[in-house]
C-alpha cells in the first residue's frame, strides 16, 4: 500500500503560523482585559481595602484565607453563638483542605471575610459568585443579600441543597451617614448535595462597584449570546442547504454541530441554559456533558464524512459516546454522573484527537479548499488547550468567543465554497434550456397569430348578437354573450402580449421617440385603469410635480409599460394605496410605480422580470402568461433604460426605471428665445406635411357644407405645440379654435359660451380625456356637445374606454389631417343639427295652442259681446298678442329681450284671469332696471302656465300666482310660485325629467330646463311640497352672456 505524503506549500506554512500567531495574541489581549486590579493581601479573614477607590477600579478577587465554620449554618445573623472559626483557601475545593475535623464534608460549611473599605454614601457594592455547586446563601453586615437553590431557611443538621444557578450576584448598599472606613462583614453558607465532587466556594470570589460588576459581566454574558447567534445563524443557513439538497447530509451533520455547540455553551459559563428553560441543576450538568460529548462526535462524523479513513475507529468511538449520552440520562443516577467526570474527559478527548488527526493527514493538493479545515482545527485545539490552561490556573476571565467563531468560519467557508463550485456544473444545461425555450417561444408566437383572426371573428358575432338579438335573448343569454366578449378580449390582451415578446426577440419593435410629458401619461393610465378598484378600498395617487420637463421616449411604448406596471400593481393589492412618481435626477427622471399589496420575497423579485414568470403560487392564481413585466422590462431595454424593483412581501413592491429627458431640455436649462423658436418650429413639421397631404378638391367640394358663421372648437391638450397644430389643421375651415390646457381650464371655460365640438387628448395631468369626458357628460348629453379623443393608443379596450366614458368618436395619433377635419366636420354638424333642433322644438311648442284653451277664449270672446263688449275688445286685444307672440320668428333666436317674454306671459295671463275671476290672483314683483336683460325664448311663459294649469286651477278654490323677478348676486332671479296642491320631491324629479321613466310634465319644461342648462350651467330649480304650493326658479348671470342670436 502506498503511503501518503503530507506535503504543505510554503505559502500555505505562512498562513497557518500567521493564524495561530493571530489567535494567541487576541488570547492574551483578552486574559490581559480580564484580569482584576491589584489589591492586598488578605490577612486572617481580613481585607484592608481602605486605600483603594473602589469607584475607579475595575472588579477585585478575593482570593486568600477566609475564616471558615465547618459544619456551622446560619452564622450571618447570630455569629457568637458559634464555634471559633478555621481558616480556608479561596477558591479552593474544601474536601481537599481537610476542614472537617469532625463530621463529614457533606454537612454545610459557612465562609466568613471582614473588608475595610472606604465606603461612598449610597454606593452600591456587589459580589460576584462563580460555580458554586450547592445551595447557597449570602449575609452582608447581619442582613441576608441572596439565596440560591434549594435552601430551608431553618437550620437542620445534615440537610442537603441543590443550586439553582450557577453564577449569581449580591449587592451591598452603603448607608447615606456612611463617612470613610467602614467595616464589611461577609458570610457565605454552603449547603452541599450529596455525593458532590467539589465543595465550597471552588471558583474566585469578585468584588466591585456594581457598575463595574455588571459591566465585566455582561460583555461576558453578551459574548456567549453573540456567539450562540452566530452559531445558531450558520445553523440555519446549514440546514435550508440540506432542505435544498437532502443527498448532502454533510449539511445537517453541521447543522446540528453548530446547534450542539450553541447548546454547550450555553449550559456552561453563566450557565444561561438554566435560565431560560425550567430544568434543574442536576439535569443542566447531564445536559451540559451530553451536548460536549455529541460536540465532539459530530466534529469527528464530519471529519470522517470529508476523507472516508479510519472507519472502523470512527465507529466504535460513536458506539461509546452513544453509550455515555443513553447512560447519562436513563442509567446514571446524579451521583454517579458526578463521579463519571474520568470517562467523561476521555471520551471527549480521543473523538477530537482522532479527528484531528484525520484532518492534519490530508493531502491538501488532492482536497480543494481544504487549508479551511486545518484553519478550523487549529482554532478548536487553541480553545482547548486554552481552556485547559485556564481551569489549571484557576484564572478568572470573562467567556472568550474568538476561537469558536473562527472556528465555525473557517467550516462555513470551506462547506459554503464547495457547494457554490458543484453549481458551475449546471452552466452547460443551462444552454440546452435556452434552446427549448427559444423553441417554445416560437411555437407560442406562431399559434397565437394564427388564433387572433377566428378570436375576433368570435368577438364581432357575440357583440352583434348583443346588439341585434338583445330584445329577444333572456336576460341570462345576454349576460353569457357579454361573457364572452369579456373572455374574448382577455385572449386577445394575451395574444397580444406572446406575440409582443416575439417581435421583441427577433428585434422587430422600433421606437419612435419624441418628447412625452409623464404628467400626462400618468393620469391617463390611471383613468384606463380605474375600473379595476371599484369596489376595492384601494386609492391611487400621482405624485409627479407640475413643472418636471418632458422626458424623451416613444410614447406608444411608454404608455404600454406604464399600463403595465399599473396593472400588475392593482391586481395584486387588495387594499391600500398605488403611487405613481416621478423624481428629477439631473438630466434624467426616475419614475416609480409602489403599492401596498402583497409584495414578494427576495428570490420571487429576482425572477418576476423573467418570461412567463408570475411570482408565488398565490400570485399565479390570478391568471394570464407572466409577459407583462417582461415586456416592459424588455421595452426599457429599448430605450436605453432598466426595469428594477424593490419588494418586501406582505409589504409592497416598487417598480422603478430611467428616462432622460428630451433633447430640448438637456441643451439647455434656460434656452433662448431663438431656440425655442426653432424647437417649435422643428415640432410642428409633422403638421405641414399633414396639410400637404389635404386633398384641395375635397376641400373646394367640403366647403359648401359649412355655415357662414365660425363653429367654437374647445381643443384641449396640455402641450402647447400639439394645440397650435390643431388650430393650423383646422383653422381653414370655419372654426374658432380656443385652447385649454389641462382638463380643469377646459371645465373652467366650458360654461363660459357655447360650444360645438370639445377635441381632448387622452393623456393629461391631473385630469385625463376620459376623465374629462365624464365630467362633460354629466351636463350635456352626446346631441348637446360631442367629445373628439384623440390617443397614441389604438387597441381595442383603448377605444372601448373612450366610448365608455361618453365620447363621441376617436382618433388615433399621428393625426391625418384629412381624416381629423371630416371627423370634425360630422361632429360639429350634428351639434347644429340638434341645436337647431332644440330651438325649433321650443318654439313648436309654443306654436302648439291647444284647442281647449283655444274655444275657451273664443267662448269668453263671444260671452263678453253680449254683456261688455269693453272687456271683449281688451280680452281681444291680450289674445292676438298672444298668438302673435307665439308664432313670431324671434322665438327661433337664442336669446330674447326680457320684454318680449314678459308681453307674451302679460296677454296669457289677461287671459287666463278673464276667464277664470277671482280664482286666479296674481303677483308681481319686478325690479325696474331690466331692459338690457336677455333670456331665451320662451323660457317664463312654459313655468306661468304650469303654475297656472297645473297648480291653481287643479284646485277648486284656486290661488294666487306671484311672479318675482329680482337683480341680485351678479345676476337676474327668476321666480314663479303658486299655492295650488304642489307635489313630492320624487315628482318634482320626474317633471325636469331628473328619472328615468317619468311620465309627468310636458316636455316643455325639461326643455326649458336643458337650454338653461346649457347656455349657463344651471337650470330649472323646483321647490314643492304637497298641500302647499310649488315654486319654479331660475338664474341668469350677467357677466356669464352667450353671444346674441348666434
Amino acid at each position: 500500500m502506498k503511503r501518503t505524503t503530507f506535503v504543505l506549500k510554503p505559502k500555505s506554512i505562512m498562513l497557518l503560523i500567521s493564524f495561530i500567531v493571530i489567535l494567541t495574541a487576541l488570547r492574551l489581549v483578552w486574559f490581559d482585559y480580564s484580569q482584576p486590579a491589584e489589591r492586598p493581601m488578605i490577612d486572617k479573614g481580613v481585607l484592608d481595602l481602605s486605600s483603594l477607590d473602589l469607584s475607579s477600579s475595575k472588579p477585585i478577587t478575593l482570593d486568600g484565607e477566609w475564616d471558615f465554620y465547618p459544619g456551622q449554618a446560619d452564622i450571618g445573623t447570630s455569629p457568637e453563638l458559634f464555634k471559633k472559626p478555621q481558616s480556608i483557601q479561596v477558591p479552593g475545593d474544601w474536601k481537599k483542605q481537610d476542614v472537617y475535623k469532625e463530621g463529614s464534608a457533606s454537612e454545610p460549611g459557612t465562609y466568613r471575610l471582614r473588608m475595610l473599605v472606604n465606603l461612598k454614601p449610597d454606593e452600591v457594592y456587589t459580589f460576584w459568585f462563580n460555580k458554586i455547586q450547592s445551595a447557597s446563601r449570602v449575609t452582608i453586615n447581619g442582613k441576608v443579600a441572596a439565596e440560591f437553590g434549594e435552601f430551608d431557611p431553618a437550620y437542620v443538621p445534615r440537610s442537603y441543597g441543590h443550586p439553582e444557578f450557577s453564577t449569581y450576584t449580591a449587592s451591598y448598599v452603603a448607608p447615606e451617614n456612611v463617612h470613610g472606613i467602614s467595616e464589611i462583614e461577609l458570610f457565605v453558607e454552603i449547603r452541599p448535595f450529596a455525593e458532590q465532587v467539589h465543595g465550597g466556594i471552588v471558583s474566585s470570589v469578585q468584588f466591585g462597584t456594581q457598575a463595574a460588576i455588571d459591566t465585566k459581566r455582561w460583555y461576558s454574558i453578551g459574548f456567549q449570546l453573540f456567539t450562540i447567534v452566530i452559531m445558531l445563524l450558520h445553523m440555519i443557513y446549514a440546514f435550508i442547504l440540506f432542505l435544498f439538497k437532502p443527498g448532502q447530509r454533510e449539511f445537517l451533520k453541521f447543522a446540528l454541530l453548530l446547534l450542539v455547540a450553541a447548546i454547550s455553551i450555553s449550559t456552561d459559563n453563566d450557565n444561561l441554559f438554566a435560565q431560560w428553560l425550567p430544568f434543574s441543576y442536576a439535569w443542566t450538568v447531564k445536559i451540559r456533558l451530553a451536548a460536549y460529548i455529541l460536540l465532539s462526535t459530530l466534529i469527528l462524523s464530519l471529519t470522517h464524512s470529508f476523507f472516508k479513513q479510519h472507519t472502523k475507529v470512527c465507529r466504535v468511538l460513536y458506539a461509546v459516546g452513544a453509550v455515555y449520552i443513553v447512560s447519562l440520562f436513563f442509567l446514571m443516577p446524579f451521583p454517579a454522573v458526578t463521579q463519571s467526570a474520568g470517562v467523561f474527559y476521555a471520551i471527549f478527548n480521543l473523538q477530537l484527537a482522532v479527528a484531528l488527526w484525520m484532518i492534519i493527514k490530508i493531502k491538501i493538493q488532492k482536497l480543494p479548499d481544504g487549508l479551511f479545515l486545518i484553519l478550523a482545527a487549529l482554532a478548536i485545539l487553541s480553545s482547548c488547550v486554552w481552556g485547559i490552561v485556564q481551569h489549571a490556573a484557576g484564572l478568572p476571565a470573562t467567556f472568550y468567543p474568538m476561537d469558536m467563531i473562527a472556528a465555525i468560519i473557517c467550516f462555513s467557508s470551506y462547506w459554503f465554497k464547495k457547494y457554490f463550485r458543484h453549481t458551475m456544473e449546471n452552466e452547460r444545461y443551462a444552454l440546452q434550456l435556452e434552446l427549448s425555450d427559444k423553441m417554445k417561444d416560437e411555437f407560442l408566437a406562431n399559434t397565437s397569430h394564427e388564433l387572433r383572426t377566428p378570436l375576433h371573428g368570435i368577438i364581432n358575432i357575440a357583440e352583434t348578437i348583443i346588439s341585434n338579438e338583445k330584445e329577444t335573448l333572456q336576460e341570462t343569454s345576454v349576460q353569457d354573450m357579454r361573457l364572452l366578449v369579456q373572455i374574448g378580449r382577455r385572449m386577445s390582451t394575451l395574444l397580444n402580449d406572446l406575440m409582443d415578446i416575439a417581435r421583441l426577440q427577433e428585434k422587430r419593435i422600433v421606437l419612435h421617440p419624441e418628447s412625452v410629458r409623464l404628467q400626462s401619461i400618468a393620469f391617463g393610465v390611471v383613468d384606463m385603469l380605474r375600473f379595476m378598484i371599484r369596489g376595492k378600498p384601494l386609492t391611487i395617487r400621482v405624485d409627479i410635480p407640475e413643472e418636471l420637463p418632458p422626458v424623451w421616449a416613444d410614447e406608444k411604448r411608454l404608455i404600454q409599460v406604464m399600463f403595465n406596471l399599473m396593472h400588475n400593481a392593482i391586481k395584486y393589492t387588495p387594499q391600500g394605496e398605488v403611487i405613481i412618481q416621478a423624481i428629477h435626477y439631473g438630466n434624467t427622471v426616475s419614475i416609480h410605480v409602489k403599492d401596498t399589496g402583497v409584495g414578494m420575497d427576495e428570490d420571487t423579485s429576482k425572477r418576476v422580470l423573467g418570461r412567463y414568470e408570475q411570482g408565488t403560487e398565490g400570485m399565479k392564481e390570478s391568471g394570464g402568461f407572466g409577459l407583462g413585466l417582461s415586456i416592459s422590462a424588455q421595452l426599457l431595454q429599448l430605450h436605453g433604460s432598466e426595469l428594477q424593483v424593490d419588494s418586501v412581501q406582505g409589504k409592497g413592491s416598487d417598480f422603478y426605471f430611467n428616462l432622460p429627458l428630451s433633447s430640448q431640455q438637456v441643451q439647455s436649462v434656460n434656452p433662448t428665445e431663438d431656440n425655442q423658436a426653432k424647437v417649435k418650429e422643428s415640432r410642428l413639421d409633422w403638421a405641414t406635411e399633414l396639410l400637404q397631404v389635404y386633398d384641395l378638391a375635397a376641400a373646394a367640394e367640403q366647403s359648401d357644407s359649412y355655415p357662414a358663421t365660425k363653429m367654437s372648437i374647445l381643443a384641449v391638450d396640455d402641450d402647447p405645440v400639439n394645440l397650435e397644430v390643431l388650430t393650423r389643421i383646422l383653422s381653414r375651415d370655419m372654426y374658432e379654435i380656443v385652447p385649454a390646457l389641462s382638463g380643469q381650464e377646459a371645465l373652467e371655460l366650458l360654461f363660459s359660451r357655447p360650444w360645438n365640438l370639445v377635441i381632448a387628448d387622452v393623456m393629461m395631468p391631473h385630469m385625463s380625456g376620459y376623465e374629462l369626458t365624464r365630467r362633460i357628460r354629466d351636463r350635456f348629453t352626446l346631441a348637446e356637445l360631442p367629445v373628439l379623443l384623440l390617443t397614441a393608443r389604438s387597441q381595442p379596450e383603448d377605444i372601448y374606454n373612450g366610448f365608455a366614458a361618453g365620447a363621441s368618436d376617436y382618433v388615433s395619433k399621428p393625426v391625418n389631417a384629412l381624416e381629423l377635419r371630416y371627423r370634425v366636420g360630422a361632429l360639429t354638424t350634428l351639434k347644429q343639427s340638434f341645436t337647431e333642433h332644440l330651438r325649433m322644438e321650443a318654439a313648436y311648442l309654443q306654436a302648439q295652442i291647444q284647442p281647449h284653451f283655444l274655444f275657451n277664449t273664443l267662448n269668453s270672446l263671444m260671452a263678453l259681446s253680449e254683456i261688455d263688449t269693453e272687456k271683449m275688445r281688451h280680452l281681444g286685444d291680450a289674445f292676438s298678442t298672444y298668438l302673435r307672440y307665439s308664432f313670431q320668428f324671434i322665438n327661433l333666436q337664442q336669446l330674447v329681450p326680457l320684454s318680449h317674454e314678459l308681453d307674451l306671459v302679460n296677454a296669457y295671463l289677461y287671459i287666463e284671469k278673464e276667464r277664470f275671476g277671482p280664482r286666479i290672483d296674481i303677483k308681481r314683483n319686478m325690479d325696474t332696471n331690466l331692459n338690457t336683460i336677455m333670456l331665451p325664448p320662451l323660457t317664463l311663459q312654459p313655468l306661468v302656465e304650469n303654475a297656472i294649469r297645473h297648480g291653481l286651477l287643479s284646485k277648486r278654490s284656486g290661488g294666487t300666482l306671484t311672479i318675482d323677478v329680482k337683480r341680485q348676486d351678479g345676476g337676474v332671479h327668476f321666480r314663479v310660485s303658486d299655492n295650488g296642491k304642489g307635489m313630492s320631491p320624487e315628482e318634482a324629479d320626474k317633471v325636469l325629467g331628473l328619472r328615468v321613466g317619468s311620465s309627468l310634465g310636458g316636455i316643455g319644461l325639461r326643455n326649458t330646463n336643458r337650454r338653461l342648462l346649457q347656455l349657463y350651467d344651471s337650470g330649472l330649480t323646483i321647490s314643492s311640497m304637497t298641500g302647499v304650493g310649488t315654486t319654479v326658479s331660475f338664474f341668469i348671470p350677467d357677466e356669464v352672456q352667450p353671444p346674441f342670436n348666434k
